[in-house]
């Protein structure tokens, strides 16, 4: 298991509602700015030229789980083990396969399901797993890849909010 110092605001998720994973050392408790137990690194992303991994906690399970600042990662074999495992084209841990569909075919892609990257899948998940634990928010922003998207998990659309057509599609969660 490695360890990550937990920020006190993590960025596009809440903090969990109970206490965070055991503390390895420090002060430990859901606070923030403790070290905490890690499972594994399940994605990475940009944001702004700062990368960003997805941790899944030790103890706890997918809703809990939040990004983290690279400089938060303690363990320099957590993110060699994420690289490797993506690399290889390993399950990187997520337990649900994330879809969109294309009315027509576009950029070489036949009309359509068509899977999500493993990376946006990620951000969706983490996304999906916030709105059932707070519904009372329908629509969700969502950054994957270069493009902003509305995602409305009542209706499983999503809308790409940064191209000018603005093209709502249907998207879908497959547990695998």
């Amino acid at each position: 298991m490695g360890r990550v110092k937990r920020d006190r605001e993590s960025i596009y998720t809440q903090k969990p509602r109970r206490k965070g994973p055991k503390s390895s050392r420090g002060s430990g408790g859901g606070g923030g700015g403790g070290v905490y137990k890690v499972d594994y690194l399940r994605a990475s992303k940009s944001v702004d030229g700062k990368t960003y991994y997805l941790v899944k906690w030790e103890g706890y399970d997918d809703a809990h789980n939040t990004w983290e600042p690279e400089e938060n990662i303690l363990d320099p074999e957590l993110i060699k083990d994420m690289k490797a495992k993506a690399k290889s084209g390993a399950d990187l841990g997520a337990p649900v396969k994330w879809e969109y569909f294309l009315d027509a075919p576009q950029d070489g892609k036949a009309a359509g399901w068509h899977p999500y990257t493993a990376e946006g899948a990620a951000v969706v998940e983490e996304a999906f797993e916030e709105w059932k634990s707070d519904a009372i928010v329908d629509v969700r922003a969502v950054k994957s890849g270069m493009y902003m998207y509305q995602v409305d998990f009542n209706r499983m659309t999503q809308q790409n909010i940064d191209h000018p057509a603005h093209k709502v599609r249907k998207i879908r969660r497959l547990d695998e």
